[in-house]
């Protein structure tokens, strides 16, 4: 159950990485409310940058 649960925050880790560096694709499919998709991507583009600050770069 354990190796079960560490698989899927796995899963969600990965997709949050990928939508931080390709930008709110994701994000844009599950938002239709333009002013909302808005602030979610001010607040993916804050944390992207907090992201490749730290260092930790995907190529």
């Amino acid at each position: 159950m354990n190796y079960l649960k560490y698989f899927v925050d796995f899963e969600k880790n990965i997709i949050t990485l990928l939508s931080r560096t390709i930008g709110t694709k994701l994000n844009l499919v599950s938002m239709p409310n333009y002013q909302n998709q808005k602030r979610q991507y001010q607040k993916m583009e804050i944390s992207r940058r907090n992201f490749i600050e730290r260092g930790w770069f995907i190529v």
